[in-house]
């Protein structure tokens, strides 16, 4: 019984986190990109053969689908495409990850159905090195790591990237003034906040 009762906890835990992998094929902002998601798709009646006329055998090299992504970084929030700084945050973050290969962990998806993830290249943790090299907000409306906030103020503190001008807005005050919609993420309840996955 015990063991049966790991087991589903187990379960639950695997599903409370789900990592999608693969390569950026475009960089939009300075937190957000296209995901090239190549993945081995399931098996359709297309990959059913007849060879010699012996019953029926599955092709088991069906060609992959090739699903892009669009991917948020979670819990930073980068300038607008047209607020200062926007497009050099969106250069700087496309010089690490454009034709890379990623790795995404995230909980859930935003109201427009893209990912908000923490993103890892190799053992690096972009999130992270967006926020300390002054290109991104910490968004602390929807994320509390200590990790995160450090980063930002020591990027304050050095005045690095946006924090270079005196008082930079942040980009959800940008976006009301302007009627720019909002990615929303909301931590699910009894998950770890997704940059937490990511040091």
């Amino acid at each position: 019984m015990l063991f049966v009762l790991g087991l589903l906890l187990a379960g639950q835990v695997l599903v409370a986190q789900s990592v999608v992998t693969g390569k950026v094929i475009r960089v939009t902002s300075g937190d957000t990109f296209t995901l090239l998601d190549v993945r081995q798709r399931p098996y359709t009646e297309q990959d059913v053969v007849e060879p010699w006329g012996f019953g029926e055998e599955l092709d088991l090299n069906p060609p992959p689908d090739e699903t892009p992504t669009i991917i948020h970084l979670a819990e930073i929030d980068a300038p607008e495409k047209n607020q200062p700084y926007g497009d050099t945050s969106r250069q700087k973050l496309a010089a690490k990850l454009m034709g890379r290969v990623v790795r995404v962990a995230y909980f859930e998806k935003d109201r427009f159905n893209h990912i908000v993830g923490t993103v890892n290249r190799g053992d690096r943790w972009i999130n992270e090195e967006v926020l300390a090299e002054g290109c991104a907000w910490h968004d602390k409306r929807y994320s509390d790591n200590d990790e995160l906030d450090t980063a930002e103020q020591q990027a304050r503190a050095l005045r690095l990237g946006l924090w270079a001008e005196t008082q930079p807005v942040p980009p959800w005050e940008w976006r009301q003034k302007h009627q720019i919609p909002t990615p929303e993420y909301t931590e699910p309840e009894g998950a770890a906040a997704p940059g937490t996955d990511g040091n």
